[in-house]
């Protein structure tokens, strides 16, 4: 009876059928869902932040002290009243600026009663207000001085109507540069407006033939108060620039550390000093697609010699090889031309007890304390090359702590940086961690005011507040600047918090990856030298039953 064989399975006609499987398309569209998040995310945060200038608090003080007509003339008593009705000019402009619909700020009258300018500046100063307008007392009456009468005796010298802007240029050059083009832009609507509205009335003539033609070019002015100015315009970029190279900086190396940095030697038995380095034999990397884990270095009590090792084939190795059991779970076969002998040659053992399980010779605490140790050190390197190219350019500025200190908080955002770095390094394994590490770069970058201020940006983008990136941007522009120095214990804080939690996650993540790695190595080397012996066995007494057979042919 004849067996009907199973027919073949016809292989693919197009290589691109062969090539293409869930994972890959999986992917692949994780690939372009990713990119176009990133595009969202830096696009979104500076797509038209005008429109969002109402989220922008400005405070405004007025300590207009009105006209004080009794030191006037009648005839210019009874001019400024015809064209003002004796309201303060201060009280005129404030509505001016509070209903016009050009620019919309979150406007904050204070009270002249309870304010002063000096709060005002504090106000700024501390961030509860980004910028501030103030007018000075002296406002009505340097208006009234653009009325030059003639035979008028108590006239006095022509004085422009001056508005104080008040902002911190340190705390955020792009939102200021905006903010203030805008508050140009206003008072300008503000000047055509004035003067409009006094050339098109009944007494225009009269306006033209008894204003200064000064008044008319500019009736009012601004005057900038910068409470922390950026002297080099690179350095407003570097406050941000170090923190985002720095992160770089981290994710290199930590894929350097998962990927070439060895874990502990482990051996099989009780091997000291000499004889441990003579026979240490390096095992191939053992790793698994997702997570990767460290090569090990092993040290085997190896029972063979090269002689032993390349038994002959004809006396039934390969049924032999056939009968042997499946290696463990997750363990590639030694035995399918893949050589787990090391680089060097075989060894000779030169004691040990055969009996003895393989074990680690160092603790995986102290394991991760040297790792830790390497990580610092290179990270305290990186962030002292970033610092050092501020310190080489000419004309660096560093108004509120000095150079030295950029560089330990560099250090020590660096810290914070990197425990997240390898937190994700752990969670998704050292081939997939770069996707989640990028993304996460550029949400640092767009939330964390570093080109324009969270105020500007959709709310979304308040994330950046919960993220160390924010503070340590945050805290490098106070160093550099002197902006915002009641906020710098919550910098430091906020990155205390990231860099004890992060490192805490990691650790754990990383015993728990180190532990199944020495559990995948250990099976290995049991199971390969559980299969040393086997084979040995089995070609002794091979060889012995050749040897009877010799024995009896001769006789």
């Amino acid at each position: 009876m004849r067996i009907k064989s199973t027919p073949r399975e016809r292989p693919p006609r197009f290589a691109l059928v062969g090539l293409l499987n869930r994972i890959n398309v999986g992917g692949f569209l994780c690939v372009i869902l990713i990119m176009y998040a990133y595009t969202w995310l830096y696009l979104g945060s500076l797509w038209n932040p005008a429109n969002r200038l109402s989220k922008v608090s400005v405070g405004i003080l007025n300590e207009d002290s009105g006209f004080q007509l009794d030191t006037m003339s009648a005839a210019a008593q009874a001019m400024i009243k015809q064209v003002t009705s004796g309201r303060p000019m201060g009280k005129q402009i404030i509505e001016q600026l509070v209903g016009q619909d050009q620019v919309r700020f979150g406007w904050r009258v204070l009270d002249p009663d309870t304010e002063t300018r000096k709060a005002l500046l504090d106000h700024v100063d501390e961030g509860e207000y980004q910028f501030a307008l103030y007018i000075p007392p002296s406002f009505s009456m340097d208006y009234a001085t653009a009325f030059q009468l003639p035979n008028d005796t108590a006239a006095v010298p022509y004085q422009q109507m001056q508005i104080e802007f008040i902002h911190d240029q340190g705390r955020n050059y792009g939102s200021d540069s905006m903010v203030g083009s805008a508050i140009v832009r206003l008072i300008s609507g503000i000047n055509h407006a004035m003067a409009t509205r006094m050339l098109s009335g009944p007494t225009a003539q009269q306006m033209r033939d008894t204003m200064v033609p000064a008044f008319w070019i500019e009736p009012l002015g601004t005057t900038n108060t910068v409470l922390h100015p950026v002297h080099r315009y690179g350095q407003n970029f570097a406050a941000y620039i170090s923190p985002l190279v720095l992160y770089i900086s981290c994710i290199g190396i930590v894929t350097i550390m998962h990927r070439f940095m060895l874990g502990d030697p482990i051996v099989f038995g009780h091997i000291t000093g000499q004889q441990a380095q003579r026979n240490a034999v390096e095992i191939a990397r053992m790793e698994r697609p997702r997570p990767n884990f460290d090569a090990a270095r092993v040290n085997i009590d190896a029972e063979l010699n090269d002689g032993d090792a390349n038994w002959d084939t004809s006396l039934g190795g390969d049924q032999e090889m056939a009968e042997s059991p499946p290696p463990p779970l997750g363990v590639a076969d030694p035995t399918d031309g893949v050589s787990f002998a090391g680089s060097s040659s075989a060894v000779e053992n030169d004691g040990g007890d055969a009996n003895e399980q393989p074990h680690a010779v160092f603790s995986i605490a102290r394991l991760i304390v040297a790792k830790q140790v390497v990580l610092g050190v290179v990270l305290f390197l990186c962030s002292l090359m970033i610092w050092s190219v501020t310190m080489c350019l000419e004309g660096y500025q560093f108004d509120g702590a000095p150079a030295v200190a950029a560089l330990f908080f560099l250090f020590f955002s660096g810290c914070a940086f990197i425990g997240v770095v390898n937190l994700l390094c752990c969670l998704f394994g050292l081939d997939g961690f770069s996707l989640p590490a990028a993304l996460l770069l550029i949400i640092f970058l767009t939330t964390g005011s570093a080109i324009l201020s969270e105020d500007l940006a959709p709310g979304f983008y308040l994330l950046g507040k919960g993220l160390p990136f924010y503070y340590a941007v945050r805290g490098l522009r106070y160093i550099y600047f002197g902006s915002l120095s009641n906020g710098m214990w919550l910098n430091c804080v906020v990155l205390a918090v990231w860099l004890v939690a992060s490192s805490i996650a990691s650790i754990i993540a990383g015993v728990h990856k180190e532990r199944r790695r020495r559990g995948i190595v250990f099976s290995h080397l049991a199971y390969i030298r559980q299969r040393r012996r086997e084979r040995h066995e089995r070609f002794r007494q091979r060889r012995q039953m050749l040897k009877q057979r010799l024995l009896s042919t001769e006789v």
